[in-house]
């Protein structure tokens, strides 16, 4: 187990600020490691990154130094000419030399990228500079200019890309013929969120494309102008937080390299103004404000004047008009996502930004205010007010529908209007609009009307126009609660299931008892869970040894802190959704799991309408109680999804539990009529490659011996299933799982004594089952479990790879594509089908040829094309692609011809190409706590031809299960008290095929009991002896029969009734049988029950000895009954009629004993 040194700094040790006691930039004082000259021992004693320079070659001692280091380079493979940045720390003010290599392995010096004025190419963190016109792929060299350490000594410092780095080992450069995109400056450096800035460089373009975009570090920011080639002027995003993130430029889909930018004075949970109902109003006139994270409870909101420069003018702020009508106190004006205020009195022909501000929700003393946004602002004019809405009843509900509209300035000719699919905020005419049906006026001026909202009603804005003035606007969500389990979104809500409101969610419903005393529920069950789904990703999925699943996923809900891979995910990614509870398989299908392509632009719901069939794998065990599905598309090639394309994945209500009684599918993130859930990703090109394995479930609990089952302990006539262990593999995206079915499985278990792997017919490749064996609680085993251990690959390191080329021709398709272009250049793409195999380089053999390697699917450039081709000059061409360890394969051609052959030295279909990824699934059997579950009969009326039997909770042993066992007596009671018994044989004592049902009595062919008789049953007893004398009950195990002692006595009275019982209902085990392969053959058991009476409410089981029976199969062209006799009881054989063995040494004196037949 790796052991990792952690060092723990106060906050301010780490804000790029001297604060505190500090006696640096984040170094000095008591809390903070040690600043330029500080002792030390160790780098780890010095703040930032610095360097522990000792002050002599023996000694331990020594002082921080600011030694220069290189921690990246941006991009990585650039052309000649390109902007490049290097970044770092202790670059220095004064510049130095940045050196790339030259084709004669010679330094050659990069000029510094130049702006002009105001931009600086060489600062203490970032370098910028043009990549030579004579550079090849090399290691990148810097010097910086002489310094002065805190010793008094003059030192330069040098540092490498690469493994020749001393500290960071950035990588080396690659040269590309590709030209990139290049930044030379950012102005200004650094700003808050929504504040402008200007990108310079060159190659942009002159507009901006559907390619195109800025972006800080991957988050896409807002674009004002894109009119130059050289300059770009937007908005940092309103996401971000307080960091330093690189700034991009990407162009047709090639980034730039990336320069850093600087956001301060974010708060990562503080409110955000994304939009407002209108950008110009009087005095008093509403506005409705639309943003996140402004919390439930009213605050303040302030209107900030603007001057000509767009800058926010100080102490300008006034607070916005929150005194309404009474009447709006039936509704909220502030929530979460949107706000109601009044224009104050402020100054005609004016701009003023809107800001909101409200407590930090973790510490109330600190006020949190959304940041400065010149796109968030209204110019106050004069005139008379507009109609205002402080609210709608209902806000959520069915259309068409009857609502209230609660506000000012309405009138019996005002007209209500509403959102439909597409309406343009810009046009009135794709709004429904219906006139009002009632207007009451109050004492202050406040109104209410009702309208009644059209049945092509879309979630969106509604707003009010009265003498040709438009009102603010309100969103309603159209929302049908009776379709959807009766479940509402909000703390406050609740669905209203009659009257007026039916169908609506609202805090208050027409049909509602207006007043209350004391209310409580109970159940006469267990409350069953309402089914969700699971929403997981983070350090559950992607770190430690024992992984989760994540789900849903792919989804751009995980998007955030350094990972967007949902926009880019790649094509051999599984779709996987949890659930927290057993589903209904036959519930899931293409009606209820339903996909839909939507294009490749910027996501729009209203692209998502074009069908992707898929399909969808069987439930499989999760995490805890849960299951999970996945799905893939069912006729593409390989089932990947189509590359740059956004996919919506919908859930409909109609997934229901396996529950009793079924339960639908929470909606808990619906997107429309009908639905439970939705997510959507977008994918890139390319394959997936794997990262690491996860097994479901992640970890099993059982107390059955036996093939490892779903159910923890089995019940009663619950037909018995395998538990189904699946390897899954999670890709090198985040919380992404990919196709690994294709891959080479191995299945094991870390300790074959107590648990092993079983078949796997039937099953994919990468699935398998367990069977138990014995206890693992107790017995010394490291957790209590065994580990189903799963191994994809191979350990050994692959030598070769397997071309399986013999001959093709030009352009031919083969697994390597082997082609030429007119240049007479000989090109060879090794594709990697797997994902994982990495080429890091090639060799060339023959005079004036060049070895070329693309690891695109359709390569328009070559690296390492630094030598011309001549046909001429030689007659044939051999490269060597050279993989992770030794050559891996060889062609050799003649250029240019009709037809190439490869005369590849190794064709060997053995070659490992898969590095090992393992995973383990911890198995616990637990056989420590016998219990008795149930048992029967259990009252004054039982059958005299009922079966006397106990279940225990755990498989149990056969050992001291007899006849005439000390473990288990039945007797006749000769008194009421049962002082005085007889005891009763039976012919037919033993637990059935289960190992958990203990048949006591009347299982035997002359098993009947007296009428109108007491019967006093007694199972095992207390003993202190520790070791087995006869008379205890013992949990079962394979190869040592007795595990755990059944450590007491259970003991039951019951009494018979004059007769005996008619046969009402049989129960035939299996309930369901699935062959897996031809002449397949299982024991089919039947139980046969009364009708159920005053001892049983689904009736007493009774002797099926006493019947006549005939069995047969509906359809004889699938299956045959096999017609045996059961000749008495035979102690030499199973339940299932097969022999069990000698018990007798095969030879005298040595342990050797016959195993079963």
């Amino acid at each position: 187990t790796p052991v990792y040194n952690v060092s723990l700094v106060p906050a301010h040790c780490l804000d790029n600020s001297q604060n505190s006691d500090e006696t640096g930039i984040d170094c000095g004082g008591a809390e903070c490691k040690q600043c330029d000259g500080g002792k030390c021992s160790t780098d780890a004693d010095c703040a930032g990154g610095r360097f522990c320079q000792k002050t002599s070659a023996t000694s331990t001692d020594g002082f921080c130094l600011e030694k220069m280091f290189i921690s990246n380079i941006s991009p990585t493979a650039a052309a000649h000419g390109d902007y490049l940045s290097i970044t770092g720390k202790f670059f220095g003010n004064a510049p130095g030399h940045v050196y790339f290599k030259n084709s004669s392995n010679a330094d050659t010096e990069a000029s510094m990228a130049n702006c002009g004025s105001g931009f600086d190419s060489w600062i203490p963190n970032q370098l910028i500079v043009v990549v030579p016109n004579d550079a090849i792929s090399s290691s990148i060299k810097v010097v910086t200019a002489s310094t002065t350490g805190p010793d008094n000594v003059v030192r330069q410092f040098v540092d490498y890309t690469g493994t020749a780095g001393w500290k960071n080992h950035a990588p080396d450069f690659v040269l590309s013929t590709t030209t990139h995109p290049g930044i030379c400056g950012v102005s200004p450096t650094s700003g808050q969120v929504g504040s402008s800035v200007t990108v310079t460089g060159k190659n942009f373009g002159t507009s901006q494309g559907a390619g195109d975009f800025l972006k800080f570090f991957e988050l896409k920011a807002p674009v004002d102008s894109w009119a130059s080639d050289t300059s770009v002027t937007g908005k940092v995003p309103l996401l971000l937080s307080n960091d330093e993130y690189a700034v991009k430029i990407t162009k047709n889909g090639i980034d730039s390299n990336g320069v850093l930018f600087n956001v301060f004075g974010s708060v990562s949970n503080g409110p955000i103004v994304s939009g407002l109902s209108a950008t110009s109003g009087v005095f008093s006139d509403y506005l409705t404000i639309y943003g996140t994270n402004f919390g439930n409870t009213q605050f303040k909101v302030w209107f900030s004047k603007i001057d000509n420069l767009g800058n926010e003018i100080a102490d300008s702020a006034v607070m916005g008009n929150t005194s309404f009508p009474s009447i709006c106190k039936k509704t909220s004006t502030w929530s979460d996502k949107q706000i109601i205020v009044k224009i104050p009195s402020l100054a005609t022909s004016s701009f003023y930004a809107v800001r909101v501000e409200r407590p930090d929700f973790s510490d109330q003393s600190v006020f949190l205010k959304s940041p400065f946004d010149t796109a968030m602002s209204v110019k106050i004019f004069d005139g008379t007010a507009a109609p205002g809405v402080c609210g709608i009843t209902p806000a959520i509900g069915p259309v068409p529908g009857l609502m209230t509209l609660i506000g000012e300035h309405f009138s019996a000719s005002s007209k209500v209007y509403f959102s439909k699919i597409n309406s343009d905020p810009d046009n009135i005419s794709t709004f429904a609009s219906s006139s009002v049906g009632s207007l009451v006026n109050y004492n202050d001026g406040g109104q209410t009307i009702t309208a009644t909202s059209t049945a092509n009603t879309a979630n969106g804005p509604i707003f009010v126009i009265d003498n040709n003035k438009q009102s603010n606007s309100v969103l309603f969500k159209v929302y049908n609660c009776l379709a959807n389990n009766n479940t509402c979104s909000g703390a406050d809500l609740k669905c209203c299931t009659s009257g007026a409101d039916a169908g609506s969610c609202a805090t208050t419903c027409s049909d509602d008892k207006k007043s209350t005393g004391y209310m409580w529920v109970f159940s006469t069950s267990k409350i069953k869970p309402l089914p969700q789904v699971v929403e997981r990703c983070g350090s559950q999925t992607e770190l430690g040894t024992t992984k989760l699943l994540p789900s849903p996923s792919p989804a751009v809900m995980w998007n955030g802190n350094g990972h967007f891979d949902a926009n880019a995910v790649c094509q051999t990614a599984f779709a996987t959704v949890e659930f927290n509870s057993q589903m209904k398989q036959s519930t899931i299908d293409a009606s209820t799991v339903k996909v839909y392509s939507c294009g490749s632009g910027n996501f729009n719901v209203s692209n998502c309408t074009t069908t992707v069939d898929v399909s969808i794998m069987p439930l499989l065990p999760a995490n805890g109680s849960g299951q999970y599905i996945q799905f893939y598309p069912a006729n593409t090639s390989g089932h990947r999804w189509n590359p740059n394309t956004w996919y919506q994945v919908k859930l409909m209500s109609g997934i229901k539990s396996s529950s009793t009684p079924e339960l639908d599918l929470a909606a808990t993130k619906p997107c429309g009529a009908g639905t439970a859930y939705c997510f959507n990703f977008k994918t890139k090109e390319g394959d997936c490659k794997l990262r690491s394995v996860v097994i479901t479930p992640s970890s099993f609990w059982t107390s059955i011996i036996d093939q490892v089952q779903p159910i923890k302990v089995r019940s009663f006539n619950t037909p018995p299933y395998d538990l189904i262990y699946q390897g899954n593999g999670l890709s090198n995206q985040y919380c992404t799982l990919m196709n690994v079915g294709g891959l080479p499985w191995t299945w094991s278990s870390t300790n074959t004594e107590y648990a092993d792997v079983t078949s796997t017919v039937g099953l994919a490749n990468n699935q398998t089952k367990a069977l138990a064996f014995k206890n693992t609680v107790g017995v010394g085993i490291f957790g209590d479990f065994v580990n189903i251990h799963a191994a994809v690959g191979t350990s050994s390191a692959g030598t070769c790879i397997d071309d399986g080329i013999t001959s093709c021709t030009s352009d031919g398709d083969c697994k390597y594509t082997i082609y030429y272009n007119s240049s007479a250049q000989i090109k060879k793409m090794l594709t990697d089908p797997l994902g994982i195999c990495i080429v890091s380089g090639v060799q060339t053999d023959g005079s004036g040829y060049s070895g070329l390697y693309s690891a695109g699917s359709n390569p328009s450039q070559f690296l390492g094309c630094s030598v011309s081709t001549d046909c001429t000059a030689d007659s044939g061409f051999n490269a060597w692609v050279s993989g992770l360890n030794n050559k891996t394969t060889k062609i050799a051609g003649c250029s240019p011809v009709t037809n190439m052959v490869s005369s590849a030295v190794t064709h060997n279909s053995s070659c490992s190409i898969v590095p090992l990824k393992t995973g383990d699934s911890p198995l616990t059997i637990d056989l420590t706590n016998p219990e008795v579950a149930d048992y029967g009969p259990n009252c004054l009326e039982a059958c005299t031809n009922a079966t006397v039997w106990a279940r225990f909770n755990t498989t149990m042993s056969d050992n001291n299960v007899s006849q005439d066992s000390a473990a288990i007596i039945i007797s006749k009671c000769n008194n009421e008290n049962c002082t005085s018994l007889t005891r009763v044989t039976s012919t037919d004592v033993g637990f059935d095929e289960d190992g958990v049902t203990l048949n006591v009595f009347g299982e035997g062919h002359d098993d009947i009991l007296e009428t109108n008789s007491l019967y006093l049953v007694q199972l095992s007893t207390t003993s202190a002896a520790g070791t087995d004398i006869g008379n205890q009950l013992w949990t079962g195990g394979n190869g040592n029969p007795i595990a755990k002692p059944y450590n007491k006595t259970f003991s039951w009275r019951f009494r018979t009734k004059a007769i005996a019982c008619a046969p009402s209902k049989i129960d035939v085990t299996p309930a369901v049988f699935t062959a897996q392969k031809l002449n397949d053959r299982v024991v089919f058991k039947a139980d046969i029950y009364s009708a159920p009476d005053s001892c049983s409410v689904t009736g007493q089981k009774i002797n099926p000895w006493k019947e006549s029976w005939t069995w047969d199969s509906t359809d004889k062209n699938v299956a045959t009954v096999q017609t045996f006799q059961t000749i008495g009881h035979n102690p030499f054989c199973t339940n299932n009629c097969v022999k069990k063995g000698s018990t007798i040494a095969a030879v005298t004196g040595t342990p050797i004993y016959a195993v079963c037949g």
